[in-house]
C-alpha cells in the first residue's frame, strides 16, 4: 500500500477548526448529505494512491489497550502511530490500518524529566523494525528536546528506558548495518552510530567530527547557487535508501521571507571509505519522505504509475514551530508542487500536532 498522511484533530482552542472540520466532512461526505452531521473521525488520512481522504472510527476501543483521549500523536515508524500521554509520561505504539482489531503497545514510562512541555520538543521515534506479538527484538529510539537533546532507548516489553550519554537529534536506523545513527542538528559535527542488540550493555561507536563535516566538493554549478544558502534555516534527516541500504542525509532549506518557504533540498550519501558525504544529484526512481515521521525512502516502481513521483522528496512540517508548508520536492528541476487536494487548504492552517507520513505495514500475530 502506499504511504498516506495522518491529518490530526485540530484542537478545541485552535482558530481554524470550524473551517478544518468543515473541508473534512466535505470530502469524506461527499454525496451523502451528511456534513452537518459530520464528527471528525478517530483517525482521518489523506491516501496518495487514492487521492482522497479515508476515514476510521471506533478503532480504539477495539484494542486491549485504550490510547487516553488526550494522548498526541508525536510520530510514526514502520507503519506504527506513536502517541504520547503527556499526564502520565506514557507512550502508545498503534497500528491503526490492521482490521479488526488494531494491535496497540504500551511501552515504559518515560522519566519526568524527559517529558517535553510541546509536541515540538518530541523530536523523533524510530523503530528498528514493526513489533510483532512473538517478537520482543524491536528496538525504540527516542530523541526529546529538554533543555538539550536527550537521546533514550528500550526494547519492546522493557519496563523501563535507557539513557544515552548524545546531545543528538536526527536519528535513523540501518536494517544492513544492525545499527543506529544518530546526528546533532545544527552543525553536522557530532555524529555517531549504535549497537544496540545487548540493550544492557549499549556500544557507542564515535565518528570523528572531520568525517561528519566532510561535506563534498560540488559541482561548479552547484558553488554559487549555494551561496546564498549556506546560513539559512536547515531541517535535518536521516534517511535509509530501500535498495541498498545506504544513510543518506537529507537537507531542506526554508527561508521564511520567500512565499515558497521551502526553496532548496540536498541529499548526501554516506561514503565510509572516504570517511565523507558524497552529493547526490538524481534520487532515480527513489522517492524519500520526511518530517515528524521516521524518515524512509521507496521506489516509485513498487505502485502503480502516477502513484508517487520518482526523483523527489515528500516533505511535510517536522513540528508545530517552523513553516507549515507541505509539498514534493522534485530533485530534476528544484521546483515544488503540492500533493494536497486545493479544496483540503484549510488544513494547512492548523498548528499542532503536525502531519504525519504511515507506511501501511501487517502485524504479524
Amino acid at each position: 500500500m502506499a504511504p498516506c498522511l495522518l491529518i490530526p484533530s485540530p484542537k478545541e482552542d485552535d482558530d481554524h477548526k470550524d473551517e478544518v472540520i468543515a473541508a473534512i466532512a466535505k470530502e469524506v461526505c461527499k454525496g451523502t448529505g451528511e456534513e452537518e452531521e459530520f464528527h471528525f473521525p478517530e483517525y482521518c488520512f489523506y491516501s496518495l494512491a487514492e487521492r482522497k481522504v479515508v476515514s476510521l472510527n471506533n478503532v480504539r476501543s477495539k484494542s486491549n489497550i485504550v490510547i487516553p483521549d488526550h494522548a498526541i500523536c508525536v510520530g510514526s515508524s514502520h507503519g506504527w502511530l506513536a502517541y504520547l500521554d503527556p499526564h502520565e509520561c506514557a507512550l502508545f505504539l498503534t497500528n491503526p490500518l490492521v482490521s479488526p482489531v488494531p494491535p496497540t503497545i504500551r511501552l515504559p514510562r518515560l522519566p519526568r524529566f524527559l517529558i517535553p512541555e510541546s509536541c515540538s520538543d518530541f523530536k523523533k521515534l524510530v523503530m528498528s523494525c514493526s513489533p510483532s506479538s512473538d517478537n520482543n527484538d524491536c528496538t525504540v529510539m527516542v530523541t526529546i528536546s529538554c533543555n538539550c537533546h536527550n537521546l533514550v532507548f528500550c526494547k519492546v516489553g522493557d519496563s523501563s528506558w535507557t539513557e544515552l550519554e548524545a546531545d543528538h537529534e536526527v536519528i535513523v536506523y540501518s536494517n544492513k548495518d544492525q545499527l543506529f545513527y544518530s546526528r546533532n542538528y545544527y552543525d553536522g559535527s557530532k555524529f555517531a552510530a549504535w549497537d544496540l542488540r545487548n540493550s544492557c550493555s549499549p556500544h557507542r561507536i564515535d565518528i570523528d567530527s572531520a568525517f561528519a563535516y566532510g561535506m563534498p566538493d560540488y559541482p561548479e554549478s552547484e558553488k554559487k547557487q549555494r551561496e546564498r544558502y549556506l546560513y539559512g534555516n536547515w531541517q535535518h534527516y536521516l534517511v535509509v535508501e530501500s535498495h541498498s541500504g545506504d544513510v543518506l542525509l537529507v537537507s531542506k532549506y526554508c527561508d521564511f521571507r520567500s512565499p515558497l518557504r521551502t526553496i532548496r533540498i540536498d541529499v548526501y550519501r554516506l561514503n565510509a571509505p572516504k570517511r565523507g558525504w558524497d552529493y547526490v544529484t538524481d534520487l532515480g526512481d527513489g522517492v524519500v519522505f520526511v518530517g515528524l515521521n521516521q524518515a524512509f525512502h521507496l521506489s516509485a516502481l513498487d505502485f502503480a504509475p502516477g502513484v508517487l513521483i520518482p526523483n523527489s522528496i515528500y516533505f511535510t512540517p517536522e513540528n508545530d514551530k517552523l513553516d507549515y508548508e507541505m509539498g514534493i520536492y522534485n530533485m530534476r528541476d528544484f521546483t515544488v508542487t503540492s500533493f494536497f487536494p486545493s479544496h483540503l487548504h484549510p488544513f494547512n492552517k492548523i498548528h499542532q500536532p503536525p502531519p504525519i507520513w504511515l507506511t501501511p505495514n501487517p502485524w504479524n500475530n
